[in-house]
């Protein structure tokens, strides 16, 4: 593997995630970040860094949902050029990684 292939496989990764955060699935909850936490995070001992919520989009990110394949943003300027992007490539990343990226 070249290391413009290996470029290109890691490249993916962040747009996979936008794809993720704004998804159905996750939107709402992404915009609540930082309100206070309920209950089930607080007993989990999951509050910090909003563990919970992020361990959910880890599985999602590591998931084979065909949903998360493509580049949602196809219609936008910026990510119109970004069609080269091999979505269905997946790097596993834990959630503090998933956090910081």
């Amino acid at each position: 593997m070249t290391s413009l292939q290996i470029l290109l496989i890691l490249y993916q990764c962040p747009y996979r995630l936008l794809n993720i955060l704004f998804s159905d699935a996750f939107a709402e909850r992404f915009l609540q970040l930082g309100n206070v936490a309920d209950h089930a995070a607080l007993d989990g001992r999951k509050a910090a860094n909003n563990q919970l919520f992020w361990e959910g989009v880890q599985e999602a990110f590591e998931g084979q949902d065909k949903a998360y394949n493509n580049l949602q943003f196809a219609d936008d300027e910026v990510f119109s050029e970004l069609h080269y992007i091999n979505f269905k490539k997946i790097i596993p990343h834990g959630w503090k990684k998933l956090l910081l990226m």
